[in-house]
């Protein structure tokens, strides 16, 4: 008996190119990640691509959610040094009046 893993990292806007292969693997194998995977993990933005995939959101929505709002929600904070004195993204969401 197999238990299959997919996991996601992190990395903020670097998400779009977890989400453009995932993608791909969907289009090219037909996999439907839910049915395939019997847990679905992620670390910071891939939790979010990860969360998305366990409910069966369409992963192309979830490549054109960061391809049209990305740099909107992963906007860095100004004077924060990389996230060494305060985070390195802006505390809003930037999820406001996304509707795809």
């Amino acid at each position: 008996m197999s238990f299959n893993i997919l996991a996601i990292d992190g990395g903020g806007i670097r998400g779009i190119y977890a989400a453009h292969i995932l993608q791909r693997i969907h289009e090219e194998l037909g996999i439907v990640f839910s049915d395939y995977f019997d847990l679905i993990i992620g670390t910071s933005t891939g939790s979010i691509i990860a969360g998305a995939l366990a409910v069966d959101y369409p992963i192309e929505k979830i490549v054109l959610i960061y391809e049209i709002e990305g740099r909107k929600i992963f906007s860095l904070n100004s004077f924060s040094f990389n996230g060494l004195f305060k985070s390195k993204y802006s505390g809003s969401s930037g999820f406001e009046g996304i509707n795809v």
